[in-house]
């Protein structure tokens, strides 16, 4: 669970992308699939957390109780990304 992830849109099967899309992008594949691609794209995972806060969670709520465990599994593959 810890190994670095070099493409975040092929990191998930498509169940497990579907069931993201919904639960944390209000079953919107477009942004989604951006913020993939955005993700990918951030130099470091500073810089993908930053775009995490900024841009993403206060748009679709993820603190809230219901979306809060999701959000930590999805932040933690996020960070995989960026393990050298």
């Amino acid at each position: 669970a810890q190994t670095p992830i070099k493409d975040l849109t092929k990191a998930m099967g498509i169940n497990e992308k579907i069931f993201t899309m919904q639960e944390l992008f209000g079953n919107n594949q477009d942004h989604f699939n951006k913020v993939l691609t955005d993700l990918n794209n951030c130099p470091d995972y500073s810089a993908a957390k930053t775009y995490l806060m900024e841009e993403v969670i206060p748009r679709y709520n993820w603190t809230s109780d219901n979306k809060i465990k999701k959000a930590v599994t999805f932040v933690r593959m996020v960070r995989r990304r960026f393990v050298s």
